[in-house]
């Protein structure tokens, strides 16, 4: 949705009462709460829902993957599975067995769909009706559901298209829209709906083949997009921290920088160390392994 389409949807009350913006689709009910209402919020549920069921019936039918001749794979996010022959050959060098990293990798797993799937649900039904929620939910709920469906390479190549990209770019859209209008709402300063669209294109960059995928980039380039992609909407939140945040406001915005700057540290710090010490000893083999788990650790 547009910024301009989106304000014209938003109803504010000012302290003294008066309404400043008309709307049958939102409505706010103080000065920083935004409220959906309407067929808007009607649409959002319904493609939430039917998200979810389409979770549920992926996350079933790999359960019985063993009844058809078929293996049950059950991975968090920033795992690989089935698992390649540089995980296998760490695995060898770390002395770990493929049963023993099956069994963590599994668990690990439902421990990050129960969290991230469980937080959606109370989201969609405490606080759906608010902007935050809504995108919170969204990206909770998608993100929960990566690795509960299973082997994408058995299934038809339309629900492949749609898991591998059109889910991962509605996460980053979502994504970036949370963490631009946190906690209220809005867009503040005005302009920064662009902000939140940076990690959407960047997840375009991600997905698009060839010499134009952003991994093709030259390392300066790579990190320099990076740093803006991700650096931008925390430059949004220190914005609006010192201008227009309550004090309640500043409390929930210091939880939400430190926990994205948290990840961003062990994303990169796992990825520079794993490029510079080979999964060919006991320590490179753990550290190979560990760069897929100390992510997913820094979202939790």
């Amino acid at each position: 949705m547009l910024y301009s389409d989106y304000h014209k949807l938003i109803k504010v009350k000012g302290t003294d009462g008066v309404n400043k913006e008309s709307t049958r689709e939102m409505q706010g009910t103080n000065g920083t709460d935004i409220r959906l209402r309407g067929r808007v919020l009607l649409a959002a549920r319904a493609t939430w829902l039917a998200l979810a069921l389409l979770t549920l019936l992926l996350f079933i039918i790999n359960l019985l993957q063993p009844l058809y001749g078929g293996q049950t794979l059950i991975c968090p996010y920033t795992f690989y599975c089935p698992y390649g022959a540089t995980t296998l050959s760490a695995l060898q060098h770390a002395h770990i067995s493929l049963t023993a990293y099956t069994i963590y990798a599994t668990a690990f797993g439902l421990f990050w769909a129960l969290i991230f799937v469980g937080l959606s649900v109370l989201l969609f039904w405490r606080r759906f009706d608010q902007p935050v929620g809504l995108f919170a939910s969204f990206s909770f709920l998608l993100v929960g559901s990566i690795g509960l469906e299973g082997d994408l390479s058995r299934m038809p190549l339309a629900l492949q298209v749609f898991l591998n990209v059109i889910r991962v770019l509605f996460i980053f859209f979502c994504l970036g829209f949370f963490l631009v209008t946190f906690p209220d709402g809005r867009f503040v300063p005005r302009w920064s709906w662009l902000i939140g669209c940076t990690l959407f294109v960047q997840a375009i960059f991600f997905t698009i083949p060839g010499p134009f995928n952003i991994t093709s980039w030259p390392t300066p380039l790579f990190v320099l997009e990076l740093l803006l992609a991700w650096g931008s909407p925390v430059a949004v939140q220190i914005y609006r921290y010192r201008r227009v945040s309550t004090p309640v406001q500043r409390q929930q915005t210091k939880w939400v920088i430190f926990s994205l700057v948290c990840f961003l540290l062990l994303f990169v710090l796992t990825g520079l160390t794993s490029q510079f010490i080979p999964p060919t000893s006991v320590a490179g083999g753990l550290l190979y392994l560990a760069s897929y788990a100390l992510p997913t650790v820094g979202l939790l």
